[in-house]
């Protein structure tokens, strides 16, 4: 299964931040004990923490749309939602 998660938002000199989202594809483990992950990783570059955030709750609310959700296997959405969640809390820590 895939695992998602976000790593720490930067903040650029200009104000501007950037966000990236890091899915773990595959894991596996070589024959010689040498573990290979396969990770798909997003860079967003938004233009300040406003558009940001505006962006994040937007995401929530369609979260808890099931209608928009219905494609998605439950395990997957659950993973989405704590990595947002992680988000979340990550971003509200950022002091602009």
């Amino acid at each position: 299964m895939d695992r998602i998660m976000y790593s720490q938002p930067v903040v650029n000199p200009d104000g501007s931040i950037m966000v990236e989202q890091v899915t773990m594809v595959h894991a596996d483990e070589m024959e010689n004990g040498i573990k290979v992950r396969e990770l798909k990783v997003i860079q967003e570059l938004y233009p300040n923490i406003t558009l940001l955030r505006e962006t994040i709750m937007r995401a929530k609310v369609n979260y808890d749309d099931a209608t928009l959700q219905a494609e998605k296997p439950v395990a997957l959405l659950e993973q989405e939602k704590k990595a947002l969640e992680g988000l979340i809390q990550m971003v509200n820590q950022i002091n602009l």
